[in-house]
């Protein structure tokens, strides 16, 4: 019985690093996930970092040609280091590859290597391990178990072990049926379950496991996919900057702009992209915060009029050095709403900035009041408009279409009508 077990815990081990090892696979179908760049490299070894944080497995990526490319730990690696060959030509193969891998000296690791792209198109390998230290502890610890139930029975009488054999033995094996099922990731199916009276506080706690492992393991998802998605977009949207700023700081340097007043524009324009950057960088933490409920919301008594009155001349110096026209209509009578003042100045500048980049020798109006019985404050402009294709998508993080005003081109990094709706 031992040995059965023992083998079933190995061999559920070996089938959750294959699903891991999917996993992993997935997320480095990243198109950002270039292996020919040293960007895509720094962030192929990131996304491992992060997978293997969370799972606790030590993560390795090859080349085609046996070399070590990335791992989630850099700091076990050496150079030049390469995956055994006979693996290596399974996998490419097509095939996928389990067994025990021996890094040092009594240091052994369950191993799973499998095919890194897709079936069409394999262009590496992917390793996963985990300690068999862990493994075997687990399966001593069952082996001592079963010792002291075969000692227990065994000073019991016949007859009483039996009967208790009877009457547990189908109860217990529908329970470990399911419990088999939630190590696996799967759904507990709500039926059959033990309708014994003795069991019923376990069958309960077995129930909320398994709702509480599948939420979980939902949640986990979501998390995974937003991060290495947000890791992907940020990136994007660094490098363009990054770039167009190193690019003239090496053309002064080296005297491909060497006139003075040319000099002045490139410097201008290398202020201008670093003042975008850190706006950008401004609103991701902003972003954050509010994703995170870091940001405390302290809703008040706000008179609308008021609110308004003071926020006039930044706002007409914002849309005026945009090319365009201001006008504020304030009603005359108080009209109050609780709201938070700062976030809701946050929100009424957003959107004046996202008016001004798509209108050009236009005019932007703020205005207020009431309407069916419910307060609003309104920013209305004379641009382009909304194409209909892209309504849905204006909320999106880092989405953005060409801008129409050429005073604020290159001025948004995708973010004002994102942080505007975790705000409303």
């Amino acid at each position: 019985a031992t040995t059965v077990t023992a083998r079933q815990m190995t061999e559920n081990a070996f089938e959750n690093l294959l699903e891991r090892g999917k996993r992993v696979n997935n997320l480095l179908q990243n198109p950002e996930v270039d292996w020919d760049t040293k960007a895509g490299l720094e962030l192929a070894a990131t996304i491992l970092e992060e997978m293997g944080k969370d799972t606790g497995l030590y993560i390795q990526v090859f080349a085609a040609d046996g070399t070590l490319l990335v791992s989630s730990d850099q700091d076990k690696e050496t150079a030049g280091q390469k995956i055994d060959p006979s693996v290596l030509k399974k996998v490419l193969a097509g095939e996928t590859v389990r067994g025990i891998h021996n890094e040092k000296v009594n240091e052994s690791y369950l191993a799973v290597a499998i095919p890194m792209g897709s079936s069409e198109a394999i262009i590496g390998v992917i390793r996963l391990l985990v300690p068999k230290i862990g493994i075997d502890r687990s399966i001593q610890q069952v082996r001592e178990a079963l010792l002291w139930v075969s000692l227990l029975l065994l000073g019991s009488a016949p007859l009483t072990a039996f009967l208790l054999t009877r009457a547990i033995r189908k109860p217990i094996l529908i329970l470990a049926k399911h419990a088999g099922r939630l190590t696996k990731g799967e759904l507990v199916k709500k039926d059959p379950w033990p309708e014994e009276e003795e069991f019923h506080e376990l069958v309960r706690a077995v129930r909320d496991l398994g709702e509480y492992a599948t939420n979980l393991k939902q949640e986990q998802k979501r998390f995974d996919d937003q991060r290495i998605r947000s890791l992907s977009e940020l990136s994007h949207e660094l490098r363009t900057p990054l770039t167009v700023i190193l690019g003239m700081v090496e053309a002064i340097l080296d005297g491909v702009i060497a006139d003075p007043e040319d000099q002045k524009k490139s410097l201008s324009t290398i202020l201008q992209r670093g003042r975008s950057l850190n706006q950008l960088i401004d609103d991701m933490l902003g972003l954050t915060h509010l994703e995170t409920g870091a940001i405390a919301i302290d809703p008040r008594p706000v008179d609308i009029a008021e609110f308004l009155r003071h926020r006039y001349e930044p706002l007409r110096h914002l849309v005026e050095n945009s090319g365009n026209q201001f006008d504020m209509q304030i009603p005359d009578q108080v009209l109050y709403v609780h709201a938070d003042p700062e976030r809701l100045e946050q929100v009424i500048t957003n959107l004046v900035k996202n008016a001004c980049q798509f209108t050009q020798n236009g005019s932007i109006e703020v205005s207020a009041g009431m309407m069916q019985m419910q307060a609003f404050i309104r920013v209305r402009d004379t641009g382009c408009g909304i194409a209909p294709d892209q309504l849905e998508r204006i909320w999106d993080r880092f989405y953005r279409t060409q801008a129409l005003n050429p005073h604020t081109s290159g001025s948004g990094a995708g973010l004002g009508l994102t942080i505007v709706r975790k705000l409303v």
